[in-house]
């Protein structure tokens, strides 16, 4: 059974890095494969557990200290493993479809903070958010939908609305992705 395991955690590590690879098998590999196990286990209920946090990274003009725009960037403050970036959950939330209901989540939020922020410091507030949107996204039928959603219910300008989108996306499924992006 052992030996099993061993052989599969070395051949999850071999498809990682593409076709034709061979990996032998490392403790840390095994470590690295039960995390993300326990991440991809725990992440589509990370939402209803109020884990998800939304941190904005400004970008200023340095001349008057005005605030032009800012990004939002989604964290998630794990019960056990402290607040994770992007880097360590977001491949795991696009792999499992998990990244359709937080991407969701992250653009009412964003919409309603940009909102929140003109309503009540309205000569600092940034002028737009932008938000990443992945590729699973850009395939949801109901994306289109959300975004209006957003919008109607903060009452945010939609120009005051950035969508970020990465070369990826746009190369995975390109006739739709130009078909939601046209829309």
């Amino acid at each position: 059974a052992e030996l099993l395991r061993h052989a599969d955690v070395a051949m999850y590590q071999a498809k990682q890095r593409g076709r034709a690879c061979v990996a032998p098998y490392d403790d840390a590999a095994e470590d690295r494969s039960a995390r993300r196990l326990r991440l991809a286990n725990a992440l589509p209920d990370a939402l209803a557990r109020d884990e998800m946090v939304i941190v904005y990274q400004p970008e200023v003009d340095l001349r008057d200290g005005m605030t032009l725009w800012t990004e939002a960037l989604l964290r998630w403050r794990h019960p056990t493993e402290g607040v994770l970036a992007p880097d360590a959950f977001l491949d795991i939330a696009e792999e499992t479809g998990a990244i359709v209901p937080i991407g969701h989540w992250m653009l009412r939020r964003a919409c309603a903070q940009l909102v929140w922020w003109h309503q009540h410091h309205p000569d600092s507030a940034p002028t737009t958010v932008a938000v990443n949107v992945s590729s699973r996204q850009l395939a949801d039928p109901e994306l289109i939908a959300t975004i209006r959603e957003a919008l109607a219910t903060t009452g945010l300008d939609p120009q005051m609305l950035w969508l970020e989108i990465t070369e990826t996306s746009v190369l995975q499924e390109p006739t739709l992705v130009a078909t939601t992006l046209a829309e």
